[in-house]
């Protein structure tokens, strides 16, 4: 990506003025081997807290290590979000079977889906670049309770991407 493209992107501000309280358009996402798995009913079931990540094949070791290590991240605080009523995804371009792959093939105790033509980006004017790699989805977390989204964190700081996202709904969920 060029400085000129990274210009372009939108702000929180920018992203959170158009999203907040909007539901998942009605996609249907890889999660497996013919098991789609459709946003809004995900969504109704349980609050969600979701990363997006490049997830490109044959990217440069310093970008599979900030994909792995952040997969990594939100492993160490899956339970914590679940214990808060958040179900933790994961979404990138990646094949489900690449997906494999991420944080150097370590089980992860939650859901990724692959989303190989952008459709939810599309959707919702989500952040994405067209690189070296092929498109990607931007890096950045949403959160999403009551059907709607409820907070976006772009551009977000890698090594504390979840525990941001942990302390935000802490905040807001405060009797």
């Amino acid at each position: 990506m060029t400085d000129t493209d990274r210009c372009a992107l939108p702000s929180e501000a920018d992203l959170e003025r158009r999203l907040l309280g909007v539901a998942l358009p009605d996609l249907e996402l890889d999660c497996g081997e013919d098991a789609p798995i459709s946003l809004p009913r995900l969504a109704r079931r349980s609050n969600l807290a979701i990363f997006f990540y490049l997830g490109l094949t044959g990217m440069p070791p310093e970008v599979q290590f900030t994909d792995d290590a952040r997969a990594l991240e939100w492993a160490d605080f899956d339970f914590e979000l679940d214990g808060l009523g958040y179900l933790t995804v994961g979404i990138s371009v990646q094949s489900v079977t690449g997906q494999a792959t991420l944080a150097g093939g370590e089980p992860l105790p939650y859901m990724l889906l692959s989303d190989p033509k952008l459709r939810l980006a599309e959707a919702l004017d989500l952040p994405s670049s067209d690189g070296d790699g092929g498109p990607a989805y931007e890096p950045l977390t949403m959160l999403v309770r009551e059907e709607g989204i409820s907070r976006i964190f772009f551009p977000i700081d890698p090594a504390r991407d979840a525990a941001s996202a942990v302390e935000w709904i802490k905040r807001e969920t405060r009797p």
